[in-house]
């Protein structure tokens, strides 16, 4: 790593680890603390080097908003996690159970992975989009459609037991499929996944500890660290294999595969 890009690493952990002693002392919301540890950081390395904008906001999209909005509101209406509405920034829920918080929250997280990724680990500036991007863009639109037209007449369908588990299960298709037809890729997601293990760790904690959300679903097992629980969900789909799923399909459906 270049002298110019420890530097950045360096004052984005501190932007991390400063932003903790801050949101425990003023309680702060789930989305504020998005702020902290996401965008704060995001607005640093757009600062800091010249992106490919076009390509982090289409990946952003395609996966925070596309993806991640279908995961989101199906997960929510099964209780996989919980957000009380004195959490919440915006107190409005969508279909009376969806926090309008948990949708942006998803977009900025997408955000910070592919922003950190671009910077660290990737030098193409231009911002060419891949062209099988609409291979995954033109399915998930309208995925998404019918999942949110489906809530609107009837919810029930998608309620089933253990759904973190079964509707996060197959993330760890594209991560299969992505790093074994592009081997040399596993390096650069394995770094970014150590800085985002840490990261997303520390949100959890700090989170469950000031009951920013909770988890009255069903999952296969618990995490017990430091006095505080959360669903062994948690640990392996989010704070271990989230960030590799988004690089693996930013990588083959955004990017270049290189």
């Amino acid at each position: 790593m270049i002298k110019s890009l420890k530097i950045d690493f360096w004052i984005i952990l501190g932007i991390i680890f400063c932003s903790v002693p801050v949101i425990l002392w003023f309680r702060v919301k789930p989305l504020t603390s998005a702020l902290l540890f996401f965008v704060i950081p995001t607005i640093y390395l757009f600062i800091r080097r010249k992106k490919p904008i076009k390509r982090i906001f289409a990946g952003s999209a395609l996966i925070g908003i596309g993806l991640g909005f279908i995961f989101d509101v199906i997960l929510s209406a099964n209780n996989a996690w919980y957000e009380l509405g004195s959490q919440l920034m915006f107190n409005y829920r969508i279909f009376g159970f969806w926090p309008v918080d948990e949708p942006i929250w998803f977009i900025l997280w997408a955000l910070f992975i592919i922003a950190f990724y671009e910077h660290f680990h990737e030098r193409e500036k231009k911002g060419v989009i891949s062209k099988r991007f609409q291979y995954l863009a033109i399915p998930t639109l309208i995925a998404l459609v019918f999942v949110l037209c489906i809530f609107t007449v009837r919810e029930s369908i998608f309620y089933f037991r253990y759904a973190y588990f079964f509707l996060a299960l197959p993330s760890i298709i594209p991560i299969v499929l992505v790093i074994k037809r592009y081997p040399a890729l596993f390096i650069k997601f394995f770094k970014t996944g150590l800085f985002f293990f840490m990261l997303f760790l520390i949100y959890e904690l700090t989170a469950v500890k000031l009951g920013q959300w909770y988890f009255p679903g069903e999952y296969i097992g618990w995490i017990e660290l430091v006095g505080l629980r959360f669903p062994f969900e948690e640990l392996f789909f989010w704070m271990m294999l989230s960030n590799f799923t988004v690089l693996s399909l930013y990588e083959f459906f955004v990017d270049d595969s290189k």
